[in-house]
This record gives C-alpha cells, sequence and structure tokens, in this order.
C-alpha cells in the first residue's frame, strides 16, 4: 500500500489504525517496498516554496528527518518480523538436536544423513566464517551509501551515478564498488546471488554429522542476533544523513538523498531474504528428519 493508496483511504473515510492494520502483516517484501514506495513518492512533492535560504534549509532538514522516521519504521518492522521468527526456528532447531543426541548410534531409528537441496554450505559447514562474511559484507554497503550520502550535496557526476538511477540501480553500482564475483549478472537480483554466491551456494549438502546440526543452529543464532545489530548499521547512516550539507541549489542533494535511503533499505531487506530462506529450509529439513525418527 504506497502513500497515495493511503490518502486515497483517508479520503474515503478509513481511520489510520484501520489502514495500518492491513500495512502491517508477514510478507517482508512488501512492507519494505511500501516504504521504499513512501520514500519516492517524496521525490513529487516541492518542498522548496519557501523563499528565503533559510526557510528551504528548514524544510530540507524537515525533510531529512522524515527520511529518518521511514528508516526507523524499516527497522523496527525488521527487528519484530525476527522476532518471532527466531523463536519459531530455534526452538524446531534446539528440539532435533537433544533428540539426536539422546538416541542409540546401534538404534534402527538413529539419526539418518538427509541431503538437503539448493542450499547455502558454509552455513552447515563453516558458521563462524559464514557469520564473519555476511557482517562484512553488510558493512561495506553501508559505508558505501553513507559515502554518496556524504559528497550528495556535489551531484550525480562526482557521485558516478546516472541522473535517472533507481534504487535498482544504484544497488548495481554499489555491489560493482565493492565485491567482484565472477560470472555472477549484475541486474535485479544482483544482491541474492551475491549473498548466494558468497555464503557458498546454491549446492546440495549432506546432513549427516551433529556438528553440522549444531552449526545450523549457532549460525541461525547468530543470524538472529545480527538483527539486532541492524539497528546500529541503520542508526550509523541516520548520523551520517542528519550531517548533510545542504548546498545553495539541493535539488541533487534531495533526489541523492531519496535514491540512497531506498538502495540502503532494499540492499539490506535483499541480504536478509536469502539467508532467511535457507534458514527456514534447514529448519523445514530437521523438522521433517525429527517426525521421522518419532515415527520409525
Amino acid at each position: 500500500m504506497n502513500i497515495t493508496t493511503k490518502l486515497r483511504l483517508i479520503q474515503e473515510g478509513f481511520s489510520f489504525d484501520q489502514i495500518n492494520e492491513n500495512f502491517i502483516g508477514d510478507d517482508l517484501a512488501v512492507i519494505t517496498e511500501n516504504i521504499i514506495s513512501d520514500i519516492n513518492f517524496a521525490s513529487n512533492l516541492n518542498i522548496m516554496n519557501e523563499s528565503s535560504i533559510f526557510e528551504k534549509e528548514g524544510a530540507i532538514r524537515r525533510f531529512i528527518n522524515w527520511i529518518i522516521e521511514k528508516l526507523k519504521q524499516f527497522r523496527n518492522f525488521i527487528i519484530s518480523f525476527f522476532r518471532r521468527k527466531r523463536d519459531e526456528n530455534l526452538k524446531i532447531q534446539e528440539e532435533h538436536i537433544k533428540i539426536v543426541e539422546k538416541l542409540d548410534p546401534s538404534s534402527n531409528n538413529y539419526f539418518k544423513p538427509y541431503i538437503v537441496p539448493n542450499t547455502l554450505e558454509k552455513i552447515i559447514n563453516s558458521p563462524t566464517e559464514a557469520m564473519k562474511i555476511f557482517d562484512s559484507t553488510l558493512n561495506a554497503c553501508r559505508r558505501e551509501y553513507e559515502k554518496i550520502l556524504h559528497d550528495s550535496d556535489k551531484g550525480f557526476v562526482y557521485n558516478e551515478i546516472p541522473q535517472n538511477s533507481t534504487e535498482v540501480d544504484l544497488g548495481i553500482i554499489v555491489w560493482k564498488r565493492i565485491i567482484t564475483v565472477p560470472g555472477i549478472h549484475y541486474g535485479q537480483n544482483i544482491t541474492r546471488d551475491i549473498i548466494t554466491h558468497i555464503l557458498g551456494g546454491p549446492t546440495n549438502v549432506v546432513i549427516s554429522t551433529k556438528e553440522q546440526l549444531s552449526n545450523i543452529f549457532d549460525f541461525s543464532k547468530n543470524f538472529y542476533d545480527f538483527i539486532y545489530l541492524l539497528y546500529n548499521l541503520i542508526n550509523q547512516y541516520e548520523s551520517t544523513l542528519k550531517k548533510v550539507h545542504i548546498p545553495e541549489n539541493p535539488d541533487d542533494t534531495i533526489r541523492i538523498i531519496i535514491l540512497t535511503s531506498s538502495a540502503l533499505i532494499k540492499t539490506f531487506k535483499d541480504c536478509i531474504t536469502p539467508v532467511h530462506k535457507h534458514i527456514n529450509i534447514l529448519t523445514d529439513a530437521m523438522h521433517t528428519n525429527v517426525s521421522n525418527i518419532r515415527q520409525g
């Protein structure tokens, strides 16, 4: 639901609570797209009607505060969303590990190896390395977006960004600046493809040891803990946003602020989504295995 739709619903008599009940859901992609849509809608607003440079700067600062509120909305939803997912997945994983640990290796019902197709190998076999890679990658993205934001007063040409760029285009530009992955197509799904590649996927992995089960649990726990640290990453970006220099002719600066903020949100969402998807896949495989053991 974008801001235009919300305004229409308000005009039709719906309350904010009624609109928000339909707006807040479990679909991370939809929520993120709505926040980005709200931010991008601001590019259609004329906030430069004020006559003096002081009034203009005040209007821009109020606009920046509004962008920060959108970033907080994204941050808070992410934390709330994954708090629920954390409890669900870790409970299943822990249950599976406890059952396997109690089994007699000589029993016919002992833990049997199973294959998880098209998953991320490093989560299963190198969880500490995988988490370090994931952490450093998101921090590299954040630093690059902050660098662009810091130089937003210098315009598109200085930042080597085409003026008609979308958040997808800027995401591709940022990835090209921080990482080179041979054979990867820098297109619409670039973030998903890079995260999948650097975490060792997609590949079929045989789960055959207790250590692998513990590795999945450890990575999952660290991943969900990292989601809370995302609060700090976004805070760092917000701090840079507050310090943006407003030039005398601020049109390009405003457009870069809008573009960079939208791209940051999309990139973070697209980094998190494939990892969480594979945690779900691994958790479901554990659940199925536990069910088979109990039935056996």
